[in-house]
């Protein structure tokens, strides 16, 4: 029966097949046939969970008719499916089938004119990467070639979208047909989708991670004023189109398990729900992916081993990237156990032609994920993520004939894809080899020989064995040629057999016909089976997995964060007495001798000398110091991005960008950091959102940031902001006089604003309901509420000029600068500071390094306190603030400052200057516990952070990190050991590529297709 197949096909093929959608002039006669198939014989598995059975499927019109056991076929074109297996065909929800390519991102020029305005003609967003306006359905261009490859795959349906902008449009469900776009179309928008990066727009906003959160969060509240207004204001397409998809299925695109949580947060702002189209990288903060109930499309285009052609390149690989190299494949089944719907996809494997999907799903299997499991995550998953449960994703009346026939259960490695069926048409992908398994008999000529196959069903083995007939045993022994190998291919019903006579071959092919085998080799021959395989040798091989016990191959749980130092637990806030330290209270009381200093709750909860243990874990202290941890006030580390480049940019934020897994944080606690300010950088006059946090090792994101603390803004002065080093620049302000009228006139638009939004909400509840509220603007509210005293300004300055114009808008508006930052000539102006209330967070020694710092001297910080400005030292570096101890010792030599005078610049003062001193930068009871203890005294050189604690907890343990270091360097060369080995097994590879490690300026420009380094001009 399966010979006649493709005739009976042909017999059977649908009208539309032919002719194509019923509204087209067919330029031929009419072709009446219907489609009509009956799958006879195959093992089907109608959905995940279900138990297999054989029974035949009833295929008719691109539809399944009824599944039924037994094979009554009348009307029918019967395929003969015995042996095999039947799945419902796989659906791609991450897709960009058929879309017309992307232009590639132009390159970022520093020196070159900035693109202020959208350049899109026609009535669309201004904002060129909000490309909701674009409909997958309207460019879709069916791809014979890359449909192919993905039917090869078992895919028969695929969601599709265009991966361009951070709004993208509407995707389309495409059936992998070769026919018309008009056939291949199942739902015209499916979806509407999403992203972080900005993709092909030139625009100079967004650049980083904070200004794509800031411009998705705009939009939403932009797409819903403008839906309020009985009349609209101005012509919006892509607000339309984007009011229009939030009730499709809502799909984000993300890179990292950090974007994902980003991404969560805008659905949380805006009570949404997306399916994340994941990155592969989950597993390493499943708590945190867990809770946020959202579906993930995993890849399975695993990292590839890297080789050890250049050993100063796998040098610096961080381990990190070495222990994602060994967790990946897991990934799916840690997801899965956890309870996360999960979804797979082939994206990331179209570079190779898809050749590594069914291998890393077989390894994805492997790992622990279920067949079932992958099952579902093809199939019914994403049919219900897009709701299309009763037309997808499983074998049952009334769904769409999409199917997929194997050779095997999903989970054989020995799984051979043969059919797909798409819209009930069959495309075939492996020829369906006949089952020669048994022992044969070779007629041909007057010398018949007996051979026996063996193996599996589509790679069987041949040998030639001792002819069965009566007689002695070992007279059959003899029987010349027994035991000889043979070389046997099969081809569908075509079979070729190759026989060793001494230095020759005899060539035999002949077609499977009639339960035989029939050719013709300068003579007739015949091959006849003498008996049939004995099925437990049949299927020896496929069942050898099942005959030895499986053992899951198991990796260690992965870290937070990933690499070096990481934890698979934080530490505890522990009940601590430290006993006889030399404590730096940073108070009246000064440093106190032989003292203990209770730890509880977090806090600390008593110092004085001789405390009663208590139940206590008691620290030996004697000789060394205890202090405050230090507190940096002007730091970038921790964070993702640091600038955006509008010119007003205060509705970013460094909280949208936070990254706990920055190495930067433990080594900052190594040096007895306890607290930063994250500050944005000094791209733009008015900068984004600050974010104070504590170096809490290892937790989320959020985790990081001060619960309760107030909030701060990042100005900035100078050359940075006028683009000074760039003299092509567009963008105003390009003079200080610029700058000075720009941030004026901020604030004069921010009162307006505040006006408008005052008499709407003096409006009755009748009026307002007549009335919509004014428009929210996200960059007016910060402004506003610096305006009000409830955000506070920390202004990168230098100029004695710049820092006084500052104070004098400030003064008009109504409002004080909080912080004057690297305030280089601060001590021209020291009294003039003070009068006006900001405090100075300065450089202990820089000068020099650009022309606008030609006047810093080191006396700076004790010229400020002197004028009775809170003054303190800081970084603006993740590598001086692990020296800040020594930074302010430097006030010593340059101004006179007593010891415990200097200690207060990078404790208590900075403490004040961010409105935490109530609860940090002094050893005080009720304070939160966060200390250091140090081997000798912490203005000293010599001093080392013993322990570094934050909330009472140890987050930094000196003794347990140098006992780390050796394990660290164990376990690099054990993966590095274990990729040279997959490698040499032929496991895929690449060359290790040059990296250097991420380090934040003032005004570095990080974006998602570009990284501009090394301008680092404070």
């Amino acid at each position: 029966m399966r010979r006649w197949g493709w005739l009976a096909v042909l017999a059977a093929w649908p009208a539309w097949a032919q002719q194509g959608p019923e509204t087209f002039t067919p330029n031929d006669v009419h072709d009446y046939r219907t489609g009509a198939f009956a799958l006879v014989g195959a093992t089907v598995h109608a959905a995940p969970g279900e138990t297999p059975r054989q029974a035949t499927v009833y295929l008719r019109d691109g539809r399944i008719e009824r599944i039924a056991s037994g094979a009554t076929t009348p009307g029918y074109a019967a395929i003969d499916y015995s042996g095999l297996h039947l799945y419902a065909g796989f659906i791609d929800l991450n897709s960009n089938y058929g879309m017309p390519a992307l232009p590639p991102p132009k390159p970022f020029s520093f020196g070159s004119p900035q693109v202020v305005a959208s350049t899109n003609t026609g009535a669309y967003n201004a904002n060129e990467a909000i490309k909701s306006d674009f409909e997958a359905v309207g460019a879709f261009v069916p791809n014979a070639e890359a449909a192919g490859q993905l039917r090869q795959l078992g895919f028969t349906s695929v969601l599709s979208h265009r991966p361009d902008g951070i709004a993208r449009g509407t995707g389309t469900l495409l059936a992998l047909i070769d026919g018309p776009a008009q056939e291949a179309v199942l739902g015209d928008r499916a979806s509407a989708h999403y992203s972080f990066a900005k993709g092909s727009s030139a625009q100079f906003f967004p650049i980083s991670i904070m200004g794509s959160v800031a411009l998705l969060r705009q939009t939403h509240l932009d797409a819903r004023w403008y839906a309020a207004q009985s009349q609209a204001p101005f012509e919006d397409q892509s607000l339309r189109a984007w009011n229009r998809q939030q009730s499709l299925p809502q799909f984000f695109s993300v890179d990292g398990w950090l974007n994902l949580l980003r991404a969560q947060q805008i659905a949380n702002e805006f009570d949404l729900q997306y399916v994340f189209l994941g990155s592969g990288d989950e597993y390493q903060r499943l708590d945190a992916v867990k809770a946020t109930g959202a579906a993930i499309v995993l890849p399975i285009s695993f990292p590839k081993a890297l080789q050890g052609d250049d050993p100063s390149l796998l040098r610096m690989t961080p381990l990190a990237e070495l222990q994602h190299w060994e967790q990946a494949p897991y990934n799916p089944a840690r997801l899965q156990a956890a309870g996360v719907q999960i979804a797979l996809t082939a994206a990331g494997l179209e570079g190779e032609k898809y050749k590594g999907f069914w291998p890393n799903l077989r390894t994805a299997m492997e790992k622990g994920l279920s067949a079932d499991a992958a099952l579902a995550a093809l199939t019914t998953t994403p049919a219900a993520l897009l709701g299309q449960s009763s037309q997808l994703g499983r074998i049952g009346a009334g769904q769409r004939a999409n199917l997929l026939v194997t050779s095997a259960e999903l989970d054989d490695p020995a799984l051979v894809v043969h059919d797909t069926w798409v819209l009930g048409r069959r495309h075939s992908v492996a020829p369906i080899n006949v089952d020669l398994r048994g022992r044969w008999t070779i007629d041909i000529g007057s010398d018949p020989f007996d051979i026996e196959i063996s193996g599996s069903r589509d790679k069987p083995s041949a040998k030639r064995v001792a002819a069965a007939s009566e007689g002695d045993a070992d007279e059959q022994g003899k029987d010349s040629g027994a035991g000889d190998k043979l070389t046997l291919s099969i081809n569908g019903d075509r079979v070729v057999l190759r026989i060793p006579q001494g230095d020759r071959q005899l060539r035999l092919s002949g077609l499977w016909r009639d339960g035989g085998i029939d050719g013709y080799q300068q003579q007739p021959w015949r091959a006849r089976r003498s008996s049939a395989a004995d099925e437990s040798e049949a299927t020896a091989d496929d069942d050898a997995a099942e005959d030895t016990p499986e053992v899951k191959q198991v990796a260690a749980q992965p870290t937070h964060p990933l690499g070096a130092y990481g934890r698979q637990s934080r530490p505890a806030a522990e009940h601590l007495l430290f006993r006889n330290a030399t404590v730096w209270t940073g108070e009246s009381e000064g440093i106190l001798e032989q003292t203990d200093v209770r730890v509880r709750n977090g806090r600390i909860a008593e110092i004085g000398r001789d405390l009663a243990a208590s139940g206590a874990r008691e620290i030996d202290a004697t000789g060394r110091h205890l202090t405050a941890g230090i507190i940096d006030e002007h730091s970038h580390i921790a964070a993702s991005s640091i600038n955006d480049i509008a010119t007003n940019s205060s509705m970013v934020r460094i909280g949208d960008a936070l990254d706990p897994t920055d190495i930067s944080i433990f080594r900052n606690l190594a040096g007895g950091v306890t607290t930063v300010q994250v500050l944005h950088g000094s791209a733009n006059p008015i900068g984004g959102q600050s974010a104070l946090i504590k170096l809490r090792w290892g937790v989320q994101p959020r985790d990081l940031l001060i619960d309760g603390a107030p909030k701060f803004i990042k100005f900035a002065l100078g050359e940075n902001v006028k683009a000074a080093s760039n003299p092509a620049s567009i963008r105003y302000p390009g003079t200080r006089m610029g700058v000075a009228q720009f941030i004026d006139d901020a604030f004069a638009q921010a009162r307006q604003y505040e006006q408008q939004w005052s008499a709407w909400r003096r409006l009755s509840a009748r009026e307002q309901a007549r009335q919509p509220a004014p428009r929210r603007d996200l960059v007016s509210d910060a402004m506003v509420e610096i305006l009000n005293g409830e955000r506070f300004i920390s202004a990168h300055s230098y100029v004695q000029s710049e820092i006084l114009m500052l104070m004098q808008v400030a003064e008009r508006y109504g409002f004080r600068v909080n912080t004057f930052t690297h305030i280089l000539e601060g001590y021209k102006l020291a009294d003039r500071m003070a009068q006006h209330g900001a405090g100075g967070s300065s450089f202990a020694d820089w000068w020099a390094y650009k022309m606008e710092v030609v006047n810093a001297i080191p006396y700076n910080n004790a010229l400020m306190e002197q004028a009775g400005v809170v003054s303190a030292v800081n970084s603006d570096s993740d590598e001086m603030s692990r020296r800040l101890n020594q930074e302010a010792a430097k006030t010593i030599k340059y101004g006179g400052l007593t010891p415990e005078h200097a200690w207060r610049l990078v404790t208590l003062h900075p403490a004040k200057l961010l409105h935490l001193d109530d609860r940090m930068g002094s050893v005080k009871v009720g304070k939160d516990a966060d200390l250091v203890l140090w081997s000798a005294e912490p203005l000293s050189i010599q001093a080392k952070a013993d322990y570094t604690l934050v909330d009472g907890r140890i987050e930094f343990d000196r003794l347990a990190a140098e006992a780390e270091a050796p394990r660290i360097e164990a376990e690099r060369q054990r993966l590095l050991d274990a990729m040279s080995q997959a490698a040499g097994q032929g496991a895929p590879s690449m060359s290790p590529k040059p990296g250097m490690p991420r380090r934040f300026h003032c005004d570095d420009l990080t974006g998602f297709e570009y990284l501009l380094g090394g301008q680092h001009a404070h």
